[in-house]
């Protein structure tokens, strides 16, 4: 613990600053310009992905292009394939 103290001291580390979290990472985002997609237009590209593979017979097909990510992630139930 001394030794942990000293280096405290010394500048060699540095005290652990409070984590920023969820709102941390969505400001960083924001301020970047970045698109993301909250848990809950995940949730609406999980169901379309599910819609769209039992058209197929499949569990799911996969959505691979971000345009069409993004407008299922908003609901938008119109997705070209």
């Amino acid at each position: 613990v001394a030794s942990i103290s000293e280096d405290l001291d010394q500048g060699v580390l540095t005290p652990t600053l409070p984590r920023p979290g969820r709102e941390g990472l969505q400001q960083l985002l924001d301020s970047k310009g970045v698109r993301f997609v909250q848990f809950s237009g995940w949730e609406q590209i999980d169901l379309k992905e599910k819609s769209l593979g039992s058209l197929k017979c499949k569990p799911r097909e996969k959505i691979t292009r971000w345009g069409e990510l993004l407008k299922a992630a908003d609901g938008d139930s119109v997705i070209k394939q």
